[in-house]
This record gives C-alpha cells, structure tokens and sequence, in this order.
C-alpha cells in the first residue's frame, strides 16, 4: 500500500536547497511521492532540504501542503520553447491578469510575458528564482518577466497554491512560482531545437543552448556553472490565418477602428476644439447640431461619410457600417488583416553559478542572471482624428489647428463634400459657413505602425551559509534590475507635424483618395513627419539583503520541534523616462502627454516559523511575519497548516492564514495620462459601433494595502502503489481590491445620476449626458472585494508491463467562484470575459478565469523510447455579444500534443514532437474591445495551429 502527497516546498525568499531525495523522488505526476516506498528510502540517505513555502529544512517525504512541482523531465516532455508557454500549461494558472508577448500587439506590453495564479493577476502572483525575489517589469511595476528566466537552466518547477505572505510578505496573495536552477552541475552539455507551424505564415521558433559546470564541492571545495541560452522567433500576422484575417464577420462582430472620411463638423482655425465643439446658445430650426462657430458643431460621431452614401467604402480600403438605423451612413476601417499575431522576438538569457567551500561548515555562493530579449511588433497604420488631438499639448502651444481639415475650394470639397451636404439638407451649415470641414483619416500614407522593444534583467547574488553550532543559517546580498527601452522604427508620427502639413490649404489633401493612397508629394511631406527614436526608458531596480536561522528547540513525540526565524531588508526604485516629444503626447498611436516617473521606497521585515511534529501522524507549523513599508505603514500576516496521516492510504491537510498586497510604486504615483479606453459600444449611440473615449490612467496615493485571508483543505489517497489521486479545496477573500473601472460601468452609472466614485467620472460632449461619451476617469480605486473558491484535482497512475512502462498524469482546477464586488455591483468573473452590460470585467481587461482547466498526459517508455500523449483543456466561456444582442459563448476547447523521444545512442536525446497535433483551428471568439486581433482569443489559443519541432542535445562528458 502507499499513499501519494504533493510535495509542498515551503523556503523563505531568502533560501533555497536541491538534494538528490528532492530530485529522484518526483515522479511524473506534480512531484508526487508514494508514502509506502518510504520503507525502503530509509535505507538511503535522506538530505533535508528547503522548499518553496518554509524555511525549516525537512525529508521531502514529511512536506504537506499542496504544491505543483513540474520537473525537468516534465518540461521536456512538453515541447515547450519559454517560460511564457510552461506556465499557460499549468492548470492552476489562468490567462486573466496575465501578459502574454503574443496577445498583446499594440497594446504597449512591450513584448512581456507574466503569470496570473487563480486568475487573481501577475501583480498578486509572487515569482522567484531560487528562493529570491526577481526584480519587476519596468513599465507597469507591477510583475515580473518570466521570459527573463533561463529554460534551459531549470531543475524544476514549484508551484504553491496557497496564499503565503507569511512567508514571503507582499505579492503572494495567490500562492507563489518558485524556478529552481541546476545545482553542483558538472559537465558540458549542448542543445538545440527547430520548429515551425505546418500551416504558411510566419511563427517559426529556433533555439540554442549550451551549458557547462565543474567542481565537487566535497573534493574540490568548489563549483561553478555557466550556460547560455537563445532564442529567435518570426513574425506571424493575422492576414496568414483564416479566422484572424478580418475583423467582420456578420453576425458576430463588426470593426470599430477610425476610418478615412467620417467628417466631424466645421473647425473655426481660430478656435479651440472645445470651442468648436460648442453648440449655438440660439437652436437653429432644423440644423441638429447648430454650432457656436457659425457652422456644423465638431462631434465625436461625426455627421457621417460620403463615400458609404456613394456605396464606394471599398474604394477607400474600409467597408460600409451596417447601422440600418443610424442617421448617417458610414464606413469604419477593417484593421485585423494588418495586425501581428505572433511578434519577432530575439531572446538571450545567460546565467551563472559558484560555490566555495570556506570549511567544511561554511560555504560562499553566488548566482548572476542577465537576459535580454528584443520584441519587433507591427500593426495598422494609426488614426487621426479631433479626439484624439485633445490629449496633445503641442496643439495648443504651436496653434496648429487640432484636426485634419478641408478648405473651401479644395478638390475634396468642392467633389465630395459639397454634393453630400445637397443630399443632406440639415447639414446646409457645413457649407454655407464658409468654415473648414474637419475629417477623420487613417494615416496609410505614413505606413504601418512598427516598434522594437528591447527588455534587459539582470540579478546577481552573493551569499554565505553554514552551521554555527545548532544552528544553520543562510546570509545574502541581491541586487536586481529590469529595465525596458522602447523605440519605434515606422509608422509613428507626429500629430502636431502631420496636421501642420494636412492643414495648408494647398496640401491637396483628400481624405476619400482612391486606395487610401495620396499623391507622392503630399505623400513624402506626411512621411517627414514620422517619428523613428524612443518612447521610454523604464528601469525598476531591487536591492536586498536578508538572513535566516533554523534550529532544532525540543524533542516532541513525532520528531524534532523546528524554530526558523529571519530578518530582510530591500529598496525598490522605478523610474520612467520619455522623450520630450512623448511627454507632450504628440505621437500618434501612443496615447495621451506622458511624464516621467522617479519613485522608491524602502521595506523591511522580521519572521519566525514553528514546526512541531506532535505525533509521528500529526505535524503543525506555524509561521508569522511583520513587515514595514516606508509609504504605506506596517501589516503582520500569519499562517497556520497541519497534516494528518491517519493510515498510510490517506493524507488530511489543512491551512488558514492571512496576506496582504502593498499598491505597487506606479500605483501609487504613477502620474496621470490622458490616453484611450478600451472599446465599447455606447447604449445610447449604437450607430457609432465600438467606440473608444479618452481615458484618464494614473495612480493613487491614497490606495491602501490589499488584505487577505485563505483556507485550503485537502487530501491525497493512494489506494495501491500505483496510484495515488488528491483533491484540495481553496477559498481567498481579498478587501480593498485595487480596480481600473471599466468606462462602460463608468458611463452607465453617471447616465444614471450615481456616478461610481465622483461627478469627474465622465465628461459628455458639450456637458450633455445624452450625448456622446468624450472622456472617462479609470484611475485606479480600492473599490472592491473578491471572493473565490475552488478545487485543484491531481491525479497519477503507472505501471510496468512486458511492453514497456505506461504513467498516466492529470492536473486540473476547477473554479467555483470568483466575485468581484465593486460600487456597480458584484461581477461574476468566472467563465466570462464581460459584465451584464457588455464592457469588460474589472479582474482584467483580457484573458479569462476558466471554469476547469486541465492538463492530462500519458506516456509509455519501452527501452531507448518514450512516446507521450498529452491534452490540454479549457471549459467553455462567455464572450461578447453579438451584432444583434445575443449571447455568445467559446465552446470548450482540446488541444493534443505529442512526443517521441530517443536516448539510444550514449549522452544524445533526441525528440520529434507535435503541439496541436490535430491542426486545430481556434473557436469563434467575439471580443470585449481590449484586443486589437479578431476572430479568435489570444490570450487562450496559440494561432499558429499545428506546431511541429525537432529538439536534441548532447553532453560531452
């Protein structure tokens, strides 16, 4: 008989120990470990160690609260080229609040990849290296790159479930990713892998690596290793795929994007915008929209497009609204065939490791990490447009008019717009005026919007541990930095430049051109105006130091009561850096004026652990932590775990505790941009399509800490030798959740007079509710609470027959609950990407909680051979609406991967493999606006279909 338990690493943020017992014992099944070979272990020498969650050392064999621990082996097994891939695989993660380098073109993510445990975000996910803290990413500050960490240096992988600010202190509030490196490597050893989609296109990946130790710390009192790891992935764009190549598809979605033509209303040069935008204190009978300039007012809607009455929107590469209903016809642009769904990316990660042996008691240590990682991202030529000029301070102080214009006189003018107002009576204003008519364009003449995002981390590492006495202690000094240059090669231009050259009335220009194209001199004059040099220099720095002490107090009935205590020390800074042209906000395409950033802060922290085996079947630990921010003021968090084995078939464990989460430094301080919202259709103004209003981002210094509290409750039963199956019951519920309101939630609720946090929450055009939406407050609140509950499900069998060995492996989470009570009312976060009234949840803007999540595997080996099976599953969710108000739902999605893998020949592996073995293409997916792809959720589904690979390496000795 034997009982199977989940290794639970339990190592402060501060340690970390890999022994041959924590590498030989994890079998194929999250590190699980059958109790009834215990017996036969005993004979052998079991090292204690320390491990993800504790910072007493113990026998693997005694560990009792749930972790996942994936292992080299595993990961191989798996065909997966990064980090961002190996954690989508993990069912306890999910994709919402989580960054993902493919899904996010456009979207400023700077090719970044994170990590979001429960869904809860990668702001409350605590990732380490060894036991340490990584430095985070540095443009949001709030997450960690885990594409920065070295694949091909990884040991293992632990995964904590559980919420550990006990332990570690702020971040852990969802549990804890824990990426061990190799230890005491000795050797030389040389890898490489080719792959690429079966379907044309780009998305091919090619990788290298090459990794050497040497030294016995026991006869050569030393070891060091060094490696190197690259990687090159292409472009992959959404015209290359069926299902992403258009951003209509009747009757489920329609494109939003600004197009060519829509004409605004008449521009008085010597006028403000808001002045334009003014309606006459005098209404003119008949004239809607009768404006304090003499003519049409400006409008954000706009008065429609000449070219979708002409039925000639494709003339004009955009296509024709379908609004029956609305007043005026329009065109709007098609922008999904010019955006990139898998970007070029060009990664570098070296790393390593020393160990001295000062005496046979003391050892020094070191660990240094650099990465560096280059992101080339291309999508559809910006837009320009009056709303989008408002956020601009050069308009102002240059006097350049703050839209595009078209003189009386002009070809344009006289060709297109006037014999549109004759078939628009209401509209005489426009003409009689005598005024410019202001249009939207999209800016084909300045090309395609391209950027190269390069992202820098490095860590280094000194340390010194050993025994004094009773006591073992570990001592050490980290400094971290990531820093984040962004710069852009094509595309980009300055609006103040733009609209310079646009506005003479000899440019000539006109905005329903043939093909978008203009002629080749007012083509070149636009092109001048393009901006090729930085957006911003981000750097977030982290240095540290701490120590713990572990020792054995008294002798209890189950074993030695175990005392860790231990002190750290760290300050953080974050620093932005823009270009003054940025800090203007003149660029198009990159949001609103952008300040620099110049923040830090300082903390410190004092824990203590207590494990007390009471009974040889029943174990306790306690642990508490006080920590002090420099900001924010002090928090003490505890935690509580116990297991139980009243037979050797089954394992009871348990544990409750409290956390916490300190804003991040750009939570607090970031100061405040007027950019875009996410798109959303307005209630009232549905002819319009999805819109997006200017957005007000920033921080708040009055954000107060989150805070937490956990339960897990679990079991594991092992039947048989060959089978063990476990399931662990979580609840978290977290106070004073930090949120960016949604801007649909905002607009609805000051429409309704109950403005959620201020009447500054929304400004209407022209002060009227009734009309259309100008700009939205999403700064940041703690305006909520969340609740959640769930199961992870884990289960492993294996056996031995005459035609090989056959294992079989199962990870899954099911989520019962995630709610999200806010000043709007309670979201129901699972299984859905929107709220009741369409616009996005506020747990994040992309990505969705799963209702179940899992992962099953099956391999069979026969000598040199191992061939394994796996499907990977999501359970279906809600997306947006269709055109026509229905409800539409993602059908529950199965992908397979396969591999075949030989080690025939002495110190070669060699493996061919297969992800979506089956080519499957992804589901029908209709978006809540936070995306610029179609068709299809990137953040759930990888658009390369069917990727085959071929990986090798071979260790010279």
């Amino acid at each position: 008989m034997g009982l199977s338990i989940n290794l639970f690493s339990v190592l402060g943020d501060h340690m970390f120990r890999r022994t041959k017992v924590c590498t030989g014992l994890m079998l194929a099944f999250g590190g699980s470990l059958a109790l009834g070979s215990l017996p036969a272990l005993a004979q052998q020498q079991m090292d204690k160690v320390e491990i993800t969650g504790s910072a007493i050392k113990r026998i693997d064999a005694e560990t009792a609260l749930p972790v996942t621990v994936i292992t080299r082996e595993e990961i191989a097994r798996s065909g997966v080229a990064n980090m961002e891939q190996l954690v989508q695989k993990m069912a306890s993660t999910n994709t919402a609040g989580a960054a993902k380098g493919s899904d996010l073109a456009g979207l400023a993510s700077y090719g970044t990849s994170s990590v979001s445990l429960r869904g809860l975000g990668d702001n409350r996910t605590l990732v380490l290296v060894n036991g340490r803290r990584l430095a985070v990413f540095a443009s949001d500050g709030g997450a960690v790159n885990i594409n920065s960490i070295p694949l091909a240096a990884i040991e293992r992988v632990e995964i904590l479930r559980d919420g550990a600010s006990a332990v570690y202190g702020s971040d852990a509030v969802a549990g804890v990713i824990n990426f061990i490196l190799k230890q005491d490597y000795n050797g030389l050893e040389i890898g490489g892998e080719s792959g690429r989609p079966t379907q044309s296109g780009g998305g091919k990946t090619n990788r290298a690596n090459i990794l050497f130790g040497h030294g016995d710390l026991v006869q050569d009192k030393y070891n060091f290793m060094l490696g190197l790891d690259v990687e090159k992935t292409t472009t992959l764009y959404a015209i290359d795929r069926d299902f992403s190549k258009s951003g209509n598809r009747p009757p489920y979605f329609q494109n939003g994007a600004t197009p060519s033509g829509r004409i605004e209303g008449n521009y008085d040069p010597s006028l403000s915008l808001d002045d334009n935008r003014k309606l006459s204190p005098t209404p003119v009978t008949g004239v809607p929209a009768a404006g304090a300039n003499g003519g049409i007012a400006m409008s954000n809607s706009g008065y429609g497009n000449p070219f979708a009455d002409l039925g000639r929107c494709a003339d004009i590469r955009m296509f024709a609204v379908n609004a029956p209903n609305a007043k005026y016809k329009n065109c709007n642009y098609d922008s999904a065939p010019d955006v990139g769904l898998f970007p070029e990316t060009k990664r570098t990660n070296a790393f390593g490791t020393f160990k001295f042996a000062l005496t046979p008691e003391h050892t020094l240590y070191g660990e240094a990490m650099f990465a560096k990682n280059v992101v080339t991202e291309a999508y559809q030529p910006a837009p320009a447009r009056s709303a989008f000029f408002e956020t601009d301070n050069l308009f102002e102080k240059t006097g350049v008019p703050s839209a595009l214009l078209i003189y009386p006189g002009s070809t344009a003018y006289e060709t297109i717009v006037k014999p549109y107002v004759a078939n628009h009576p209401e509209l005489a204003s426009l003409v009689s005026s005598g005024l410019p008519v202001a249009v939207s364009w999209r800016a084909f003449a300045s090309g395609l919007r391209t950027e190269e995002d390069t992202l820098k981390q490095s860590r280094f590492l000194t340390g010194l541990k050993g025994s004094l006495g009773s006591w073992d202690y570990d001592v050490a000094a980290m400094y971290n930095q990531s820093k984040t240059e962004g710069r852009l090669t094509d595309g980009y231009f300055s609006q103040v430049g733009v609209a310079n050259v646009i506005n003479s009335p000899t440019s000539g220009w006109n905005p329903w051109a043939l093909n978008g194209q203009q002629d080749a001199a007012l083509t070149s004059a636009i092109q001048g105006a393009n901006y090729v040099g930085p957006t911003l220099t981000g750097k977030s720095t982290q240095a540290s130091i701490d120590a713990t002490g572990t020792t054995t107090v008294a002798q209890l009935a189950g074993g030695p009561m175990q005392l860790a205590v231990g002190a750290s020390f760290r300050r953080e800074t974050y620093k932005i850096d823009v270009p003054e042209i940025l800090g203007e906000g003149d660029i198009a395409g990159l949001g609103g004026a952008t300040p620099n950033e110049d923040e830090s802060r300082k903390a410190a922290a004092i824990y203590t652990e207590l494990n007390m085996p009471l009974r040889k079947d029943l174990e306790v630990n306690a642990s508490g932590r006080w920590d002090k921010y420099s900001v924010i003021g002090t928090t003490t968090n505890g935690k509580l775990s116990t297991r139980y084995t009243p037979t050797k078939e089954l394992l009871l464990r348990g544990a409750i505790g409290t956390g916490f989460r300190a804003p991040t430094l750009p939570e607090l301080y970031k100061p405040m941009t007027v950019g875009v919202s996410e798109q959303f259709t307005d209630p009232l103004h549905p002819e319009d399509g999805q819109i997006q209003a200017n957005a007000k981002n920033g921080g708040n210094p009055n954000l107060k800490p989150e805070k937490s509290k956990q339960l897990s409750l679990g079991f594991v039963v092992s039947p048989t030798k060959n089978y063990s199956f476990g399931v662990d019951y979580f609840l978290i519920k977290i106070d004073d959740y930090i949120i960016s309101p949604a801007a649909l939630a905002l607009v609805n609720a000051a429409r309704a007079g109950k403005p959620l946090y201020g009447p500054g929450d929304v400004e209407f055009s022209n002060n009227d509710p009734t009309s259309t939406v100008d700009t939205v407050d999403q700064r940041l609140h703690n305006a909520a609470s969340a609740l959640l509950r769930g199961f992870d499900v884990t289960g492993n069998w294996n056996d031995t027959f005459s035609f090989g060995k056959v294992s079989v492996d199962l990870t899954g989470t099911y989520m019962q609950t995630f709610d999200l009570k806010t000043l709007a009312g309670t979201q129901h976060s699972v299984g859905s990407i929107i709220q009741d009234d369409g616009s996005p949840l506020d747990v994040a803007s992309t990505g969705v909680v799963a209702r179940w999540k899992h992962n099953l595997s099956a391999t069979w080996s026969t000598g040199s051979w191992a061939t394994t099976l796996a499907q990977n599953y999501y359970s279906g969710y809600r997306d947006a609406n269709d055109l026509d108000g229905n409800e539409h739902r993602v059908p529950g999605t199965s992908t397979y991967d396969a591999q075949v893998a030989f080690t025939g020949i002495k110190n070669l592996k060699v493996a061919l493999g297969a992800k979506n073995l089956f080519d499957k293409d992804p589901p029908l997916f209709i978006g809540n606006g936070s995306s610029f792809q179609y068709g299809f959720d990137p953040t759930m589904s990888d658009p390369r279909g069917r990727f085959i690979y071929v990986n090798a390496s071979y260790r010279f000795f």
